[in-house]
């Protein structure tokens, strides 16, 4: 895990996560995407209500979200992993924990 600051934390590998991150590279902002690969549609077989994506696999969803954002925006990172806790810090920034 980076210890360089970012503007966001995004702690969220799913649909509102993902939109997150994209909204915020949109805006040139940078932002770390923490996914411990946990979903709530994860047994899901089709996701619906997603414009062109209705009565599709969610899990391609979230693989072409995360390499389409990836690919066109350099102020965005994902870590997979799960964040235990996260602290102000006396530097008056976030300090994460990661779950093991």
């Amino acid at each position: 895990m980076s210890t360089e600051p970012v503007d966001v934390l995004i702690i969220c590998g799913g649909l509102a996560g993902l939109t997150a991150a994209l909204t915020l590279a949109r805006q040139l902002h940078t932002a770390i995407l923490f996914d411990n690969q946990s979903y709530r549609n994860g047994n899901a077989p089709f996701m619906h209500m997603i414009p062109t994506w209705d009565h599709k696999d969610p899990a391609l969803f979230r693989a072409q979200a995360r390499q389409e954002t990836l690919s066109n925006y350099s102020t965005i990172r994902i870590e997979d992993i799960g964040i235990k806790k996260a602290e102000t810090g006396d530097d008056g920034l976030f300090h994460l924990t990661r779950r093991k």
